[in-house]
């Protein structure tokens, strides 16, 4: 146990990740709002208290508005982003200890050359850009309508599957366009064959 009263991490807890793409299939939401509340299917005192924890977690950002100080929370995307870059770097850890045996040095030479643009820098881009951004709002928002309970984790690997897949002739930011290089990278074990995905299809929702 983590903490006190929070069995697994937010990633991969599915209580806390419905409550998250919740809010961004909402685009922002008030605690108070019996909207949402009817929606997420809890009390005010519970949406409340998990949204703040969310909140100190670094996942959502919030400000007090209006006449009765209500306060309205969105989703943080940098924490989102930084978290499916942390997916990426394990993806890519185990890639490449496999490649680094291989003795087609030109073949080594094309993973190396494209996985070493997965950087800091690159990353610290992505979190702000709007592609991504609007890529991420896409695919949080879709999971909130799932019938079925999922997590965060679940989504980062959906994810990384569906920009692998993306037509990239059609995307005009570079950096994101990178990004779907790398993930298709990712997907492919060196040997030539697709990495299957340990969660459910759910490509399609994407």
């Amino acid at each position: 146990m983590t903490k006190k009263g929070f069995r697994n991490p937010i990633p991969a807890n599915p209580v806390y990740s419905k409550l998250l793409f919740q809010v961004a299939n909402c685009g922002g939401v008030y605690a108070s709002d019996e909207k949402f509340l009817k929606i997420a299917g809890k009390r005010r005192v519970n949406v409340t208290l998990q949204l703040q924890h969310l909140y100190k977690e670094g996942y959502l950002t919030k400000k007090v508005e209006g006449v009765g100080n209500r306060t309205i929370y969105w989703i943080k995307w940098d924490k989102i982003i930084s978290e499916f870059f942390d997916v990426l770097e394990e993806k890519k850890k185990s890639i490449m200890a496999v490649v680094g045996k291989m003795e087609d040095y030109a073949y080594v030479h094309k993973y190396y050359s494209l996985l070493g643009k997965l950087d800091s820098d690159y990353i610290k881009r992505m979190q702000h850009n709007e592609s991504m951004i609007g890529f991420f709002d896409l695919s949080l928002g879709d999971y909130g309508g799932l019938p079925f309970e999922a997590t965060l984790n679940e989504l980062y690997e959906q994810m990384i599957l569906a920009l692998a897949t993306l037509e990239r002739d059609k995307l005009k930011n570079q950096d994101f366009k990178l990004l779907t290089k790398i993930c298709g990278k990712l997907i492919l074990h060196p040997a030539g064959y697709v990495i299957a995905s340990r969660t459910p299809n759910t490509l399609s929702l994407l």
